[in-house]
């Protein structure tokens, strides 16, 4: 399918094909990829007088109608990619999609040098938003310096997010983050407030371990990590808004120290 196309400056002017039967979606996605790579910004769809068999799926697409015949969308200039790094976690909690599974079997991660290829194609792909998840991201924590460190070889330092329930901070990892030059960001979950309702809801097998305890001391330590890169790094904590209210919380030196904050869900 030829997309006959105009570009000014930051905006394309796009005639959308008339072909009866034909889904322009697939087509349309591709060169939305390649005149982004081309800093358009703004892509102006035009179509014959009266041609209106394409509109629901330009919707799906997010374009809006501006008149009969004329579509618009703005081109995300933020291209985000999400990597589950393991499917092994720390908690058991009630709520967790993995339920059911054997959580304590062993697991094949992916391969390093497979992920090393992807980093190269995320590069080339102008990706500049990377998320750490899993499972928890943290029990590979040194698998994902050496990802950092290839990120930094290939000059590739797009905005790295690690979503974590904050149980696994070693102080190394937390030192060797702040030297990646790009920004980062730690999105913390936290159940409850309430060391008791913590403890039964992430449900772990060892109570003479005391997590809630644990917990206080990593955030201590990522409070002062962050405070140390201002600008660079930041923390989201998320918990529970019924016990978000809890007076003297182990969160209370995290949420107040610089670039951190406090969230309900």
């Amino acid at each position: 399918m030829q997309w006959p196309t105009e570009i000014h400056g930051h905006e394309a002017l796009v005639r959308l094909p008339r072909n009866a039967g034909v889904d322009p979606l697939p087509g349309l996605v591709a060169l939305e990829l390649a005149l982004s790579q081309q800093a358009v910004r703004r892509i102006v769809l035009v179509s014959d007088a009266g041609d209106s068999s394409h509109i629901e799926r330009l919707r799906r697409l997010n374009y809006r109608e501006l008149s009969p015949g004329r579509y618009a969308k703005t081109i995300p200039t933020r291209r985000a990619v999400r990597f589950s790094i393991t499917e092994m976690c720390n908690y058991r909690c009630f709520f967790c999609h993995e339920e059911g599974l054997e959580m304590d079997r062993v697991r094949h991660d992916a391969r390093e040098e497979g992920i090393f290829r992807l980093l190269d194609q995320l590069k080339a792909l102008h990706y500049n938003d990377f998320t750490f998840s899993g499972g928890e991201p943290l029990l590979k924590w040194r698998q994902v310096l050496r990802y950092l460190d290839y990120m930094r070889q290939i000059d590739y330092l797009p905005d790295v997010k690690f979503v974590s329930n904050g149980l696994v901070l070693p102080a190394e990892f937390l030192r060797r983050v702040q030297d990646y030059p790009g920004r980062v960001r730690f999105n913390i979950s936290m159940h409850s407030l309430d060391a008791d309702l913590h403890q039964r809801i992430v449900l772990q097998a060892d109570w003479e371990i005391d997590y809630y305890a644990s917990l206080g001391e990593g955030h201590s330590a990522l409070a002062l990590s962050i405070g140390t890169t201002p600008g660079r790094a930041s923390a989201l904590v998320r918990c529970n808004r019924e016990v978000a209210a809890v007076p003297g919380c182990l969160l209370t030196p995290l949420t107040r120290s610089v670039g951190a904050w406090l969230a309900g869900v």
